[in-house]
């Protein structure tokens, strides 16, 4: 990450935006809560799960805007990978490669930085501070541990609207759909 986030941003490079993706298709299934939903088999269980957690998630959408007015502003932003999650390190004889470029944007580096911790893994943060002292010390950034939960809290909210959307709309049986709903419910648990 650190030579990543030291690289020159090229020409081309995108900014991101703090936007949530899908926001408006989870507010709207929350609104939607009180009536059922007959989509298919995985959309009443879905509804079930976001009428017992709807204050959370109105808590954590609140939360999520709080926390995206103080990101940092474009002036300290690097580029990032945006995914650097084990699924995306590929190991070669020359070192680990990141892979799945799709993601790169212009952003804070807390935006890959979150994904380094034990946050990613619903771990309580035992070891970060050795692995953000480290980056620290290595690029003279001081890690804002605001900007990483803002990281952490847009990761979860754009994984509920994909998995509320998914179930919410027309759908068959099949283990994608059981995916969804597992990984929904697996946020409130």
């Amino acid at each position: 990450m650190i030579d990543l986030h030291r690289a020159a941003p090229p020409p081309i490079a995108l900014a991101t935006d703090l936007r949530l993706p899908g926001r408006a298709d989870l507010e709207a299934a929350l609104a939607d809560r009180h009536h059922p939903w007959t989509t298919g088999p995985y959309a009443e269980p879905a509804r079930q799960t976001l009428i017992r957690h709807a204050p959370r998630v109105a808590d954590w959408l609140q939360e999520f805007d709080e926390r995206a007015a103080a990101v940092s502003p474009r002036t300290d932003w690097v580029v990032t990978h945006g995914e650097p999650h084990p699924g995306n390190v590929l190991r070669t004889p020359g070192g680990p490669r990141l892979i799945d470029w799709d993601t790169a944007r212009l952003a804070p580096p807390e935006r890959d930085l979150w994904m380094l911790t034990s946050t990613m893994f619903g771990a309580p943060p035992e070891n970060d501070d050795t692995v953000l002292t480290h980056y620290e010390h290595r690029t003279g950034h001081s890690v804002a541990r605001g900007t990483l939960a803002f990281y952490r809290l847009w990761w979860t909210l754009a994984d509920l609207a994909i998995y509320t959307d998914e179930l919410r709309h027309p759908h068959t049986a099949g283990p994608d759909r059981d995916d969804s709903l597992r990984y929904l419910t697996a946020y409130f648990e």
